[in-house]
């Protein structure tokens, strides 16, 4: 797959919004006044890790395919594979070549690491400072893209944050304000 080419921001964040109003939208005034349940709802649509790489734990492994050596850089991240799936604003078209492998959200067991798996099929005889150097240039480029996304995604994932507890205190106040009205006016006229 083609990292940064997928999705935008816009739309990342427009879908975290609407998550945001599926889950606080039809909640009552008892869950809407406790901060704990409203806050872990907001925290878990606004988290803003964009990955970052670690480099000095990534590992090459090798297999021959006919008169060629097929390679396999595997670089481990921390971070929200998600991103690797959007756009960088104003980046133009990005070529590179990897699979986001050991996200949680995909079924994947607590702890287990997550990788980008960057693969390249060499002529024999390559040598292995050619293939660091292509695995370094790889490296480079993923990071250059996610440093150019993170204060982005950092501004964006702030003013989501501000606009979701906006929300949930003015339905809050709403139905507060709606609960009173009912009281006050009772049976009869």
């Amino acid at each position: 797959m083609n990292l940064f080419s997928s999705g935008s921001l816009d739309g990342e964040f427009q879908g975290r919004w609407l998550r945001i109003e599926r889950d606080l939208g039809p909640m009552d005034e008892a869950g809407l006044a406790d901060p704990q349940r409203v806050g872990k709802i907001i925290d878990r649509e606004t988290e803003a890790e964009v990955p970052v790489l670690h480099r000095d734990k990534a590992t090459f492994s090798t297999s021959v395919q006919g008169t060629a050596t097929e390679v396999t850089l595997r670089v481990p991240y921390e971070g929200q594979s998600g991103h690797f799936y959007l756009e960088v604003p104003g980046a133009g078209p990005v070529s590179i070549d990897a699979t986001p492998v050991g996200d949680r959200t995909f079924d994947q067991p607590e702890g287990s690491e997550r990788a980008l798996l960057f693969r390249r099929t060499f002529p024999a005889g390559t040598s292995s400072a050619e293939i660091k150097r292509w695995g370094k240039d790889l490296a480079d480029q993923t990071e250059a893209y996610l440093n150019a996304l993170r204060p982005d995604v950092e501004q964006r994932a702030l003013a989501l944050r501000t606009r979701a507890h906006t929300y949930a205190e003015t339905r809050l106040s709403t139905l507060q304000a709606q609960r009173s009205l009912a009281e006050g006016l009772g049976e009869g006229i």
